[in-house]
């Protein structure tokens, strides 16, 4: 009877333990897959900054060219500095004449409309 006893207590802690088993097997797979899409997040992540710092020492690379090619870091001529307001200028005037043109475009527009208007209310009244 005894025995019967330890065995009932002992199939029931088996059962217990085995549950418990599977319990921690679906946790570590849950675990797992936590994991791997975090690893496979991460590894894009690294791989855009590696990409990022690509393109950042490449176009240091092509400033450093420009600044020695162009002599960037140099203060332009009183000469340059000239040509510079020269050319800023025909561009504002350049703007303001694009401006006036479509202003005046738009009122010959609107006297065609007006003439026109009036020569058919004319024929109207005859």
């Amino acid at each position: 009877m005894f025995k019967r006893l330890a065995r009932f207590i002992l199939r029931r802690e088996i059962k217990d333990y085995e549950d418990r088993i599977a319990y921690l097997k679906e946790d570590r797979d849950k675990d797992q897959k936590d994991l791997d899409t975090t690893l496979i997040k991460l590894n894009a992540q690294m791989n855009q900054t590696f990409n990022y710092q690509q393109q950042i020492d490449d176009l240091t690379k092509e400033n450093t060219i420009l600044k020695e090619y162009y002599h960037l870091d140099q203060e332009p001529t009183e000469e340059q500095q000239t040509k510079i307001r020269i050319n800023l200028k025909i561009h504002e005037l350049e703007m303001r004449l694009l401006q006036m043109s479509s202003f005046t475009s738009g009122i010959a527009a609107m006297s065609y409309n007006y003439n026109a208007m009036n020569a058919y209310s004319y024929r109207m009244w005859m």
